[in-house]
């Protein structure tokens, strides 16, 4: 802020004390003159003064404005600084807080872990409680199977089991399910036969074929043939389904026989198509 009243009174001063020069040098002889004169000046110095201190004052009270300007300002700022500080420790402490949750959360996640894992625990040393409950009893029973003494049989007439050294096998149709055809015809079937003997050469064969299998009595009536590894059989063909098998033994060189093998097909009989 300026100040316009100093100026003002310093030309004042200046203009009594040219006035108070020009007296002089006029060489006025008058004493009432002079008298005045330097009353005049006097008084001009005296009114001088008071405009200094006037001025002096009003400066004074202009700086203490300003002084009191400024103090509001600081204070103002300083409440500025003191909300942001404040506002700074309020995030500084939400940061530790969502710390301390974050803590929390990681806790109760391994206890619940460690829960599951407990549960899991538990759940497989029940299991094993139940295994080896059940590998006792079983233990228990073959411990009673191998303590019993089966019931002594007692045959009047023993009759030795054959020793029957060949082994062989047969297939129709490679083991398919079914054949079939139209009701009153005659088809074929591939059989597949196979026989080994260790002590000699399987050469002879003997079969039966019909709706039902053979056993070893019912193969007496068949004949022996030379062995074949294959043959195509026919096989009539009746109305919906039948069933159509093959019995088969084996005779090798040193007389040796095999046991009754069989094999058997369905054949599915269709209606003849009507003549148009």
């Amino acid at each position: 802020m300026k100040i316009h009243y100093l100026p003002s009174l310093l030309s004042h001063f200046i203009l009594a004390t040219i006035l108070l020069l020009t007296l002089n040098a006029c060489d006025i002889n008058s004493n009432q003159t002079a008298l005045l004169a330097t009353g005049q000046a006097q008084q001009a110095t005296q009114i001088a003064l008071l405009a200094t201190r006037s001025a002096l004052d009003l400066q004074s009270a202009q700086l203490t404005d300003m002084q009191a300007q400024q103090a509001t300002q600081i204070a103002g700022q300083a409440t500025r600084l003191s909300n942001v500080d404040h506002i700074a420790q309020l995030s500084t402490l939400q940061a530790q807080q969502a710390t301390v949750q974050a803590q929390l959360a990681t806790q109760i996640a391994v206890q619940a872990t460690r829960f599951s894992n407990t549960s899991q625990i538990d759940q497989l040393t029940a299991m094993q409680a139940q295994q080896a409950t059940q590998i006792a009893d079983h233990m228990s029973w073959i411990s009673n199977l191998s303590t019993r003494v089966p019931p002594r049989t007692v045959v009047d007439n023993p009759t030795a089991t054959p020793y029957r050294p060949v082994e062989g096998s047969v297939a129709i149709e490679d083991g398919r399910c079914c054949a079939g055809g139209t009701a009153g015809e005659i088809i074929d079937v591939y059989v597949a036969f196979g026989a080994y003997s260790p002590l000699a050469q399987v050469t002879e064969m003997r079969l039966l074929t019909g709706s039902m299998q053979f056993e070893e009595d019912d193969m007496v009536t068949a004949n022996w043939e030379p062995f074949v590894t294959s043959k195509r059989l026919p096989i009539p063909v009746a109305l919906n389904w039948t069933g159509y098998h093959v019995s088969v033994q084996y005779r090798d060189a040193a007389g040796n026989q095999s046991r009754v093998f069989h094999d058997d097909i369905a054949i599915e009989g269709h209606a003849p198509r009507p003549t148009p």
